[in-house]
């Protein structure tokens, strides 16, 4: 799975949703619970949250789900263009 990351208004449901339309899976969007196991990372969707998806100045839309997915990337969305890097999520790198 790929994780979004940044603030708010950079973009990431905009891109998630891009990526839903071409056939991608929604775990969760503003808020997931993110976990260790067996050193891999895997994001969760809270139960209050599952299938909803805010598209800035348009509308919450609900969709299909899955409720947990493994993450394997991580997307920072921020302002500015930055190098590839690694980073550390509860202590998974």
């Amino acid at each position: 799975g790929i994780l979004f990351i940044g603030d708010a208004g950079n973009g990431k449901s905009s891109f998630a949703a891009e990526m839903i339309a071409r056939g991608a899976d929604l775990v969760g969007d503003d808020q997931l619970l993110l976990t260790a196991e067996d050193a891999k990372l895997y994001a969760e969707v809270p139960a209050v949250l599952e299938g909803v998806l805010e598209i800035r100045g348009m509308a919450l839309i609900t969709l299909p789900y899955i409720a947990k997915a493994q993450i394997h990337v991580v997307v920072d969305c921020g302002a500015e263009i930055v190098e590839p890097r690694t980073i550390e999520l509860l202590s998974i790198t």
